[in-house]
């Protein structure tokens, strides 16, 4: 049996994933606890749309700040710009 995992499962798979199962366990367990549901087609459909849109619109967890200015001759100092600047200063002042 085909189900859509509503949530996390230890295991299986994670959430919005498809999976296949066996009939017993799907029943007995996963769409009696809450954790799945039957997948009908509408639903793989519908599944799979989210996840696309998701994967396009949602932005990357970090990238890298942006560096200005060329290094001066003996020294090695960059001025750093961009949203992700508080966060580098912060992990350095943490690390040491």
């Amino acid at each position: 049996m085909k189900v859509i995992l509503l949530k996390n499962v230890q295991n299986l798979g994670e959430k919005d994933e498809i999976k296949e199962v066996k009939d017993g366990f799907a029943r007995n367990f996963l769409i009696k606890k809450g954790l799945a549901k039957a997948a009908t087609d509408k639903d793989v459909l519908a599944v799979e749309k989210r996840k696309e849109e998701n994967r396009v619109c949602s932005p990357p967890l970090f990238s890298f700040p942006r560096v200005q200015g060329t290094p001066q001759k003996g020294r090695e100092s960059h001025r750093v710009t961009g949203p992700r600047a508080f966060f580098l200063v912060l992990v350095v002042v943490v690390l040491l």
